[in-house]
């Protein structure tokens, strides 16, 4: 795991790990108690989503669903650790 080399670090899961195969295997080597869910990210752009606007804050229940997803979890315990995360 990646919380083995960085005990006291966090790292943020936005909209652009949705799409990004990559992104997605880092996460999954983090301890879910050190993620962030991040809905709020212009700087990073979706190419393969053309369509989608700005960043928007609707978009972190998506974040949600993907740390879910790649830690084959409930929704809703992913839902209470990262909400716990960001207290």
């Amino acid at each position: 795991m990646i919380n083995s080399k960085f005990s006291n670090i966090y790292f943020g899961c936005s909209r652009y790990h949705i799409t990004n195969r990559e992104l997605q295997q880092v996460i999954q080597q983090v301890d879910i108690k050190r993620i962030i869910p991040e809905s709020a990210a212009p700087h990073l752009q979706i190419p393969e989503c053309p369509n989608i606007c700005e960043s928007h804050p609707i978009f972190v229940g998506r974040v949600y669903q993907l740390v879910a997803q790649l830690f084959d979890i409930p929704l809703r315990e992913a839902s209470n650790q990262l909400l716990k995360n960001v207290e």
